[in-house]
């Protein structure tokens, strides 16, 4: 299903995984902003929390000096639209990776079990975090972006 509002597009994948055995995710990721009158420009991934509420990770687009990802709660409001509430932020300063370059191939993984996950983005840590999953359902996000995901693969975790 694919969900269009505001300046997000979120395409939710067919799949309904198995978040109490865990779920790993991964594939490429490629974006290009549209136009820099846009202030937030974010591709990332989106985690359900059932109530027209979800988690979103807005990955930065960019130079790694001049980006930010951010982590928090995408919610949408009784008039349909979008709100994004920031809980979380990774930018200067911090020791893992900001977001993603423009333009080019990056490959991401991300693993969620119970009520956390991790996102690597080109095996590196992006973000650790918690969630309230309701059940396994996963959305590829573009915010003012074009994004292109390919070789997307998802199996259960082996515990």
């Amino acid at each position: 299903t694919d969900q269009v509002n505001n300046d997000y597009q979120i395409l939710w994948l067919d799949n309904i995984f198995d978040i109490q055995k865990g779920v790993i995710l991964e594939g490429t990721i490629k974006a290009q902003t549209f136009t820099s009158e846009h202030k937030d420009h974010n591709a990332g991934l989106v985690l359900d929390e059932g109530n027209s509420k979800s988690m979103a990770i807005q990955l930065g687009i960019g130079i790694p000096e001049q980006r930010e990802t951010h982590i928090g709660r995408l919610n949408i409001k009784p008039d349909g639209k979008f709100e994004f509430v920031s809980e979380d932020v990774t930018g200067n300063n911090c020791a893992t990776g900001r977001g993603i370059d423009e333009g080019e191939e990056h490959t991401f993984r991300l693993l969620a079990r119970l009520g956390g996950f991790e996102l690597y983005i080109d095996d590196l840590l992006m973000q650790t975090y918690v969630y309230k999953p309701v059940e396994g359902k996963i959305g590829l996000l573009a915010r003012n972006t074009k994004v292109v995901f390919n070789d997307i693969k998802a199996w259960n975790m082996s515990l």
